[in-house]
């Protein structure tokens, strides 16, 4: 796994709304962007580790899951616009890096309703990263917030 640092102003265009932990979507100076998970009032290294201990898991169960990274968030990457005090980045955040062909679960059969064809989807990962956010009991997934990718 790697490290990486963002390389610029993070806008409230780059804010996911969910609600759960409104991740924000950070160009890393690897070039890609992460959607990124940072520390909201829990002991720093909490969330980093469950994050890690998760996406190792999936990997584990056979799933695919994007690459994740360690990323270091810039004072000056923080805008005023966010409305979100640096404390939350000061310490590492969490990343998983962003696939354009990747898309939310609950927007995908909102497309598929519309002529996009089923045949390439393996239920049996979906059945699987259900099973493993009950198991995990996933406090970011629940009724008011299906982010799943």
């Amino acid at each position: 796994m790697v490290a990486l640092n963002s390389i610029k102003p993070i806008l409230s265009h780059d804010v996911f709304q969910t609600k759960g932990n409104m991740p924000l979507l950070v160009l890393c100076n690897d070039l890609n962007d992460y959607v990124t998970k940072y520390n909201r009032n829990r002991p720093p290294s909490t969330q980093l580790f469950n994050e890690f201990i998760c996406a190792s898991f999936l990997k584990v169960w056979g799933l695919k899951v994007p690459e994740i990274a360690f990323i270091k968030i810039k004072k000056e990457h923080i805008t005023p616009e966010l409305e979100m005090p640096f404390k939350w980045f000061e310490t590492t955040c969490f990343g998983s890096k962003r696939y354009a062909f990747y898309k939310e679960i609950d927007r995908f059969f909102i497309d598929s309703t519309n002529g996009i064809s089923k045949q390439n989807i393996n239920f049996d990962d979906f059945l699987k990263i259900g099973l493993f956010d009950i198991w995990i009991a996933n406090e970011d997934r629940n009724p008011n917030n299906p982010n799943l990718m």
